[in-house]
């Protein structure tokens, strides 16, 4: 039964791909809730279908089995609740850092004076006040990176779907990055599901780690990350290690 309290829940869910030739089991049996502030993330080999539990939980797609909700209410549509940031900034070149950020109040016809105004108070929070009549180009890449999470939070979503969004950057800027990302997410309480190839970023950032079992995925286990702090702060825990270990020893099972 699905937690009262959870922002979205999956209860036995199932996902099967068809096509005229075949058919791909991606998903099979996937319960699990995410709650207000908590940061949840996926984790598991190539292909185990990490990718589609964002997409359902985005209302792309319906699931073959099984029952979605969002704030306890049937959810299989696309929804102004749910932001989705992707590997890639996506920012549009031709227009301002502000003019970027407001893009999905636009696109819903809700970019209200209020709605800007709260758009230009979290750009000049988090250290783009100055940048925001900037175009992208003019931005590093971390900057790039905290300019599309705040156009993810625009709408004040409920839920933020994060695709690896720190994948594309180098391993320094990666680390600093993530730290201010989490301290935004954190911050402004969101409940979040991260999906990430990365054991280490997963265990730097998470509250609650999924992994799924190679196609087609299921849970396979869940861990409970009990360590405070920044994701630099972390990983600098003597607890770190023992959570990388026992996780690696479960994912290596899948390791050919």
């Amino acid at each position: 039964m699905a937690d009262a309290h959870a922002i979205l829940s999956f209860e036995h869910v199932g996902m099967t791909y068809f096509s005229m030739e075949d058919e791909t089991n991606a998903l099979q049996d996937i319960t699990f809730d995410v709650r207000d502030g908590e940061i949840l993330s996926v984790i598991g080999p190539s292909g185990c279908g990490k990718s589609t539990i964002l997409s359902l939980a985005a209302g792309l797609l319906k699931p073959n089995e099984g029952k979605i909700s969002l704030l306890g209410k049937p959810h299989d549509c696309p929804t102004a609740q749910i932001g989705y940031m992707l590997q890639s900034d996506h920012l549009l070149p031709w227009r301002t850092i502000y003019k970027n950020a407001i893009l999905p109040l636009e696109i819903r016809n809700c970019a209200t004076k209020d709605a800007c105004a709260r758009v230009r108070m979290l750009l000049e929070k988090y250290g783009l006040g100055d940048f925001q009549d900037k175009f992208p180009r003019e931005l590093s890449g971390g900057m790039r990176q905290r300019a599309a999470l705040i156009r993810t939070l625009s709408a004040d979503p409920k839920l933020l779907l994060l695709d690896e969004p720190f994948s594309a950057l180098d391993a320094q800027t990666r680390l600093a990055v993530s730290d201010d990302l989490v301290h935004i997410m954190r911050e402004q309480n969101k409940a979040v599901i991260l999906v990430t190839h990365d054991i280490a970023e997963a265990i730097s950032i998470a509250d609650r780690i999924l992994l799924l079992s190679p196609r087609p995925g299921k849970i396979r286990k869940q861990y409970r990350i009990d360590i405070e702090g920044s994701p630099l702060q972390r990983r600098n825990d003597p607890r770190f290690g023992g959570y990388f270990d026992d996780i690696w020893k479960e994912v290596s099972r899948y390791v050919q």
